[in-house]
């Protein structure tokens, strides 16, 4: 028995925005979160969907792939410590640790030869004050939310973007940023 082709229209939507430094002093770099990609239970690469989702005025649940970003870093968690999965509210801290370390990877005490990353991604290189980078975001239908009729035009998105200014030399503090925007409109409805 074969599937019958899915007669939901599939639709895409795409942003974009400017990310503006307005720090008058420090220069500062930015990246959007991603969910941690893991084998046997440990991250082995960058996560390739991030935690960002829009919902339109129907319901229907919109996610990002790492892929459909251009303009601004991706980052995602790895290990906490050796055995450990770092949650993704932790990528500030891990940020910083590996600018501290100027290392990515964490090992075993007495075993240099098992590490395994802590970090994976990098962020955007340095926007100086009243510099912008423009960032450009694609979102998909999640496949099992399509609905039927004409393209959505009204969104709410939620995304973590974390930011690291910079404190001395390359070193940064970073913040995890939750975001909503509510109210995100695209004329026509999805392009």
């Amino acid at each position: 028995m074969h599937d019958a082709p899915d007669p939901r229209p599939a639709f895409d939507a795409g942003f974009a925005f400017e990310f503006i430094n307005l720090d008058t002093q420090r220069p500062i770099s930015a990246a959007m979160n991603a969910v941690p990609k893991g084998g046997n239970g440990f991250p082995a690469e960058p996560g390739d969907v991030l935690r960002t989702s829009l919902v339109d005025e129907r319901g229907t649940v919109w996610s990002l792939s790492a892929s459909g970003v251009t303009g601004i870093g991706i980052v995602s968690v790895g290990l906490s410590s050796i055995y450990k999965l770092a949650s993704p509210a932790e990528i500030g801290s891990l940020l910083q640790r590996q600018d501290e370390m100027s290392t990515n990877m964490t090992f075993e005490p007495g075993r240099p030869d098992l590490k395994r990353a802590f970090v994976f991604g990098s962020t955007t290189p340095i926007i100086l004050p009243g510099q912008s980078v423009t960032v450009v975001m694609n979102f998909v239908q999640d496949s099992g939310e399509m609905t039927p009729g004409p393209p959505p035009k009204g969104f709410q998105m939620t995304t973590e973007i974390v930011v690291g200014v910079v404190t001395t030399g390359t070193k940064k503090s970073y913040t995890l940023y939750n975001l909503t925007f509510d109210g995100v409109s695209l004329p026509g409805g999805g392009t």
